[in-house]
């Protein structure tokens, strides 16, 4: 290869809560931009063959800080209660 090969950009993906399918999940995605929208997150889902599904959240190259993603994760929590 010629040049200087560019290090890989980190990705920061968090699970933050798993449904037990996937309606469930569009639905918990959609919650989730409603109420989370202007935190840097975008989401995106994972379906296992189990049936589950892992609702995660995207921030791109810069890590969420703690508080950040418990603030993600509780949002997420009480989303699936309700």
């Amino acid at each position: 290869m010629k040049g200087k090969e560019k290090p890989p950009i980190p990705k920061y993906h968090y699970k933050l809560v798993t449904v037990s399918g996937s309606l469930e999940a569009g639905r918990m995605e959609t919650a989730l931009r409603e109420q989370l929208g202007g935190s840097c997150l975008t989401f995106f889902t994972i379906c296992h063959q189990t049936g589950s599904c892992d609702v995660m959240g995207d921030s791109g190259s810069n890590p969420l800080e703690g508080a950040a993603l418990r603030n993600a994760k509780a949002v997420a929590a009480e989303i699936k209660k309700a």
